[in-house]
């Protein structure tokens, strides 16, 4: 079965905030958890804001080491203390991770409830698995190691609903187990998955491609993706310095959802500097690719 899939803006703004955006954060609601990709200042305010329970986060996936994607960590790691939380939470990154975390559990005086495992990670490679979905890396281009992530459900096999019926296989649990590969036992009859589901389809996929130039593995990794989440820092006038700071243009953003054949390209990391006429962004990324907008912060996407 397709579980469902939302994308949480909790921030879109780059470098730094701005008076309507916070920094660059992006969580997901899948099948009952919460997947947080960096962790902008005021994260869990945004959190709140959005409804979404940090409780119920289990892994946390930086970019990489600027500042303004990861200041909020030190907030969710004592708010979640004071909740008494006691599960453990593993924190993604690249090279630096390990070091950063580390010294941001040190500030404060207040007793940790529950252990941060920190993975330092570099090159493409499936960091993060469950039974429906994976999220794997892959490296981006910008001016220090920088992780682009990509969140994918696995390929799904539907239910062949008439041939279920005949069988007499009610919906739920076993229909579930049959799409895992499993076969069951009704009325003392056993039913294999080959009995009952349909040709395998592709799961939903979204690429997280934050603070970096436009870059061919970006296209590779986003090919018909659902959703494109993909710098967008500055406008075309500006673009030498999107070059000289490793980031990309909003035009540049499009082609890059263009090459790839996504379905949606949604731009983040804008400057502040368009914090009042953000359309120029929207309409330049639109030139290359219709399907581009520039979310509001707490904005969400159903995937």
């Amino acid at each position: 079965m397709a579980y469902l899939m939302n994308v949480v803006f909790l921030g879109t703004s780059g470098g730094v905030p701005s008076k309507h955006r916070h920094t660059t954060t992006m969580a997901v609601r899948l099948e009952g958890e919460t997947l947080l990709f960096d962790a902008c200042e005021g994260a869990q305010m945004q959190a709140m804001k959005a409804k979404l329970s940090l409780y119920k986060c289990e892994a946390l996936f930086l970019s990489h080491i600027h500042a303004d994607h990861f200041l909020g960590l030190p907030g969710i790691f004592q708010t979640l203390s004071l909740f008494g939380r006691k599960h453990k939470l593993t924190v993604f990154g690249p090279p630096g991770t390990k070091e950063i975390v580390n010294k941001l559990l040190l500030l404060g005086e207040y007793e940790q409830t529950f252990e941060v495992k920190v993975k330092e990670i570099r090159g493409e490679k499936t960091i993060y698995e469950k039974d429906s979905f994976l999220v794997r890396t892959f490296e981006l281009d910008h001016v220090i190691e920088c992780l682009g992530y990509v969140l994918e459900e696995k390929h799904q096999r539907k239910i062949n609903e008439k041939k279920a019926e005949k069988l007499g296989i009610p919906k739920g649990k076993l229909w579930g187990t049959l799409q895992t590969g499993k076969a069951i036992k009704l009325k003392g009859k056993t039913i294999r998955p080959e009995d009952v589901l349909l040709k395998k389809e592709p799961g939903k996929k979204i690429v997280y491609a934050t603070d970096t130039r436009p870059i061919k593995e970006t296209i590779k990794q986003a090919k018909n993706a659902d959703l494109l989440v993909h710098d967008s820092t500055l406008a075309e006038k500006m673009s030498s310095r999107a070059v000289t700071a490793k980031h990309s243009t909003a035009g540049e953003a499009g082609e890059v959802a263009k090459k790839a054949n996504v379905k949606r390209l949604a731009l983040i990391h804008v400057s502040a500097r368009y914090h009042d006429d953000i359309q120029i962004l929207e309409l330049e990324a639109r030139k290359e690719f219709n399907e581009s907008f520039v979310p509001e912060d707490l904005e969400e996407v159903e995937i």
